[in-house]
């Protein structure tokens, strides 16, 4: 069968994966399998690049850490690594050098009064056993009552006995701990009736038995003791915290006996997450705390990008709960995974060349201008294919980076036709607006037999107007299925972040592990320490940290990097004095510490450089082009999206996060899973984990 996949994100290279893999018989499919992508790298959303100029330094679209729970993901990349078979002391040689364990995470936290607090919230989470990729399957909304119970009489239990300090404080005040002790008793009786305990990655072989009414009883009795606390709390932080764990757990449990156990998690999707939880108990000191606000960053959920106003704040609730209990309790090794290379260096370019030597062919360059059906409305009948630049030869798009197969920054200009006039006229061919130099038509029975979409669902407006016009159920998905434009930051120091003066690294509270920080200044609410990437780059000058910040950006604001950068300087210059109290000042920064290289033809020294061309000189980016807008899962969407598989169109697959998959939220997760789904009746021996 000839297939034309569009585009080369996540979906589309788990399409051509599981597409090519050997069939349960050990045969290999008979495909004739060509990849259309614009521009000359592969990722989507998750492209990276090295930019030569500057220390062969990675550039992302933003943040990309994954998740224990990846269980599609992980096997897929686990069998990329071992068909690839990098020799031993490679770079990224294997899956397990690809990713390391990242088991703490903090969160910025106000007091009662809303005022920021100097010490964040550190959460510190359990390796546990098994590998991110061994899951075999997920539990129902009934199976994990018993868990969230437990998982907060832990914490409850770790803070009584002084292991588990989540501020740095350590108040023991007697009536604080009275209540506690009756709160975790109760708790205690409540687990009695929620049931067996769910299995971390595997689905229940036998029907769980719960006694709802008791168990409602019992909760609602936790609920008014969750309200007392907070009556009594005052100014202690670590107190009001465990009351918002409590309370954010019980307000879920009686939210899911009532609403959906005997469902699928998407049940409540029309409805929106924090409305849910607050419909069921949950106490208005929680609503808005860091641990919902987590939720909502970590998914850019805010409808139109204003991530400023909380009532722009959308999360499906069925959806959301799904993903935060798999979080909590489906992960394998650690919660999430850091990836120790860019997501192109990680992920794409070995795909890329596991993919090219099944026979792949790839043809970078080349973007989808429109998809054409048929009068009839039942088949694809053809592709407009938009040549945006014409090669030398086949293009070959990795670069060697100290031993590493790397996407660069920028076009290969030495393998295009007047590729020196194309750089020179700075032409940027992964904007629509850059025009083609031709075109053609793919037709089906000649050119292609079957289709997979791998675009964003950005893309389909502009891409698809005549499948629109033919399908109501594509209009409704494009009407209700929001998507959001995100911005992104990348800072490099000469300082490490100890020198930055990141109080958790300086008293130890972040067990020696590299920061992921978050719910703090909107919009670029997340700070990461990536400074793990640093010996993938090649400096000639010292750099000892690099730090990456991330956020949703408004639709009203401009396209352009000035959106990031003056936020960017907002934040380091107004607010990063309390993570980062040595580099930081209110007013003031030490735009010293940043590291250019090579800025205007000049070796860095000091005093040669300025602050404010060491500050330019580091990377920011937004992503507004409709290939790279986020998904959100808003709430009433969900029951819109398209079946990747019977979407209306027989010769089509759809692959990507913005499909109806079962796990519909925004990750690399739901888009290999959306993927799988389309071309399932293709593979054979395929084993969907859900």
């Amino acid at each position: 069968m000839r297939i034309a996949i569009l585009g080369g994100g996540v979906g589309s290279m788990t399409a051509a994966y599981w597409l090519t893999n050997r069939l349960p018989d050990g045969t290999t499919p008979d495909h004739d399998i060509t990849v259309y992508q614009m521009g000359w790298r592969l990722g989507g959303k998750g492209a990276s690049g090295r930019n030569a100029a500057a220390g062969q330094r990675i550039e992302e679209h933003g943040l990309h850490i994954w998740m224990g729970f990846y269980a599609n993901a992980f096997r897929m990349m686990r069998a990329v690594y071992e068909e690839l078979n990098r020799p031993p002391g490679a770079p990224l040689a294997t899956w397990k050098d690809a990713f390391k364990p990242q088991t703490v995470i903090s969160m910025m936290d106000t007091d009662a009064d809303g005022q920021w607090l100097e010490n964040e919230w550190v959460v510190a989470t359990p390796m546990m056993p098994g590998e991110p990729g061994d899951q075999t399957g997920f539990g129902d909304p009934c199976d994990y009552h018993f868990n969230i119970l437990e998982w907060v009489k832990a914490r409850i239990e770790a803070f009584i006995e002084g292991r588990e300090h989540s501020s740095g404080q350590h108040p023991h005040h007697p009536t604080h701990l009275a209540h506690l002790h009756t709160l975790h008793a109760s708790l205690h009786a409540a687990t009695a009736e929620a049931g067996e305990p769910h299995e971390r990655g595997r689905r229940s072989a036998r029907p769980r038995h719960h006694h709802h009414l008791l168990l409602q009883l019992a909760l609602d009795a936790i609920h008014e003791l969750i309200g007392a606390g907070f009556l009594i709390s005052g100014t202690c932080v670590e107190f009001r915290r465990l009351l918002m764990l409590a309370d954010v757990a019980v307000a879920t449990l009686r939210g899911m006996i009532k609403d959906l156990c005997g469902k699928p998690w998407d049940a409540i999707d029309d409805e929106e997450w924090r409305a849910w939880l607050t419909r069921h108990g949950m106490h208005a000191q929680t609503s808005w705390s860091s641990i919902i606000r987590a939720m909502y960053d970590i998914v850019f959920a805010y409808r139109d990008g204003d991530a400023t106003d909380p009532s722009k704040a959308d999360l499906a609730a069925g959806t959301t709960t799904c993903a935060m209990v798999r979080i909590y309790f489906d992960y394998y090794e650690s919660i999430f995974l850091k990836m120790q290379g860019g997501m192109g260096d990680t992920i794409f370019g070995p795909i890329y060349e596991v993919l090219k030597k099944r026979g792949v062919k790839f043809r970078f360059f080349h973007r989808l201008n429109e998809v054409i059906p048929s009068d009839d409305g039942t088949q694809i009948d053809a592709l407009r294919i938009g040549v945006q630049a014409k090669l030398k030869g086949e293009y070959q798009p990795l670069v060697d980076v100290k031993g590493l197969p790397s996407w660069p920054s920028e076009p290969s200009w030495d393998q295009l036709e007047d590729g020196e006039k194309l750089r020179a006229a700075q032409v940027d061919f992964e904007a629509y607006a850059t025009p083609d130099v031709e075109e053609f038509t793919l037709r089906r029975g000649t050119d292609f037999d079957h289709v997979v979409f791998g675009l964003s669902a950005g893309a389909v407006p502009r891409v698809a107007q005549r499948l629109l016009g033919q399908k109501e159920p594509w209009r409704r998905m494009v009407e209700k299925v929001k998507v959001v434009r995100t911005q992104a930051a990348q800072l490099w120091f000469s300082r490490n972040v100890a020198d930055l003066g990141w109080t958790s690294a300086l008293n130890g509270r972040c067990y020696g592990e590299r920061a992921v920080f978050g719910t703090y200044i909107e919009p670029m609410d997340t700070w990461a320490d990536m400074s793990q990437l640093l010996p993938l780059e090649d400096w000639s000058v010292p750099v000892n940290n690099v730090a990456y910040f991330c956020g949703p950006m408004r639709d009203s604001d401009p396209v352009t990097t000035d959106v990031p950068r003056e936020l960017t300087r907002t934040l380091l210059e107004n607010h990063m004095y309390l993570p980062w109290v040595y580099a930081a000042k209110q007013g003031g920064f030490r735009y010293d510490w940043l590291v250019v290289e090579g800025a205007g033809g000049r070796a860095q020294g000091a005093g040669e450089i300025s602050d404010e061309e060491r500050f330019r000189g580091q990377y920011f980016r937004v992503n507004t082009e409709p290939t790279e807008l986020y998904v959100l899962s808003v709430s009433g969407s969900t029951k819109h999206r398209l079946d990747p598989a019977n979407n209306g169109y027989a010769n089509l697959s759809l692959a990507g996060d913005w499909v109806y998959n079962g796990f519909a939220i925004g990750c690399v997760e739901s888009a290999v899973l959306g993927a799988m789904k389309g071309v399932q009746r293709f593979c054979p021996g395929m084993q969907i984990v859900e």
